[in-house]
């Protein structure tokens, strides 16, 4: 016969003791899917316009779309996974800009990593974060990593 409480105490045990909300798993950012250093190690984040850091976020290891954007001012940003889930392009686009775009690789996935030459990808929950090394436009940050939402 099936313990029913144990599904009950597993959640109990999930929640905080300052209101009972469930406390996210820290995303883990040690190491790249290949094994070699993360790029995103001790970097902010950058989430449209604003600065977040890597605590405010929770790994999640499901592709939630194949396209993804953001805004940074009057630039929008987007990713559009391969259907074989091996590549990405990144598009650049702003007014009175020729867009920009630039396709990457990936030489490894797996658990929510994805890695290409200079490029670093997470799932996280609500969306993903990625970091250029070498982006191709100078509006891009290096420095930083920026959180990409689903695209409708």
């Amino acid at each position: 016969m099936m313990n029913r409480r144990a599904p009950l105490l597993f959640i109990l045990s999930l929640c905080s003791l300052s209101g009972g909300a469930v406390q996210a798993t820290p995303l883990d950012i040690s190491t790249g899917c290949d094994g070699s250093p993360s790029l995103l190690q001790g970097l902010s984040i950058l989430r449209n316009d604003t600065l977040t850091e890597m605590r405010d976020y929770q790994g999640d290891n499901r592709l939630l779309n194949t396209r993804y954007r953001t805004r940074i001012g009057k630039a929008l940003l987007t990713i559009t996974f391969a259907p074989n889930l091996q590549s990405i392009i990144r598009r650049y686009s702003e007014p009175g800009v020729p867009e920009q775009e630039q396709d990457y690789q990936f030489r490894c996935s797996g658990m929510g990593s994805f890695q290409a030459q200079d490029v670093e990808i997470r799932l996280v929950k609500g969306g993903l974060i990625m970091r250029e090394l070498r982006p191709d436009s100078m509006a891009i940050p290096s420095s930083i990593s920026v959180f990409y939402e689903p695209s409708p």
